[in-house]
């Protein structure tokens, strides 16, 4: 009964993440809209995307990266890459997702205290 529950622990905490994941990239794709609306040229809107997403964002690979912390010593990691200037329009996803994962945060130490018989 116990394994249930903490498989049910994990289970939501995993879906809470995905839902927050979900409402990350709606928010990203309405930035990235209005980001290149208000652009005048590719090189304004790089400016846009530095200057709205910040750290999060690399350049050199058009990336946005993101960790949202979970419960449970895990976390979503979402790496997005984001559509140029001329492929950016109302009504679609303006980006691709190149990674969604859950990732552990806790460093784990195997246990070898007690002796295991290697078949000598």
């Amino acid at each position: 009964y116990n394994l249930a529950l903490k498989n049910k622990a994990h289970v939501e905490a995993y879906y809470k993440m995905d839902g927050q994941g979900e409402e990350l990239k709606a928010e990203v794709n309405e930035k990235l809209v209005a980001i290149a609306k208000a652009s005048q040229s590719a090189d304004e809107y790089e400016f846009g995307l530095k200057d709205s997403f910040g750290e999060a964002y690399d350049g050199s690979s058009r990336g946005l990266s993101y960790v949202i912390p979970g419960e449970n010593e895990q976390s979503l990691v979402i790496r997005l890459v984001v559509n140029q200037y001329n492929d950016v329009s109302d009504n679609q996803e303006n980006f691709t997702i190149q990674s969604w994962f859950i990732q552990n945060d806790e460093e784990y130490e195997i246990d070898d205290s007690i002796p295991v018989w290697e078949g000598k």
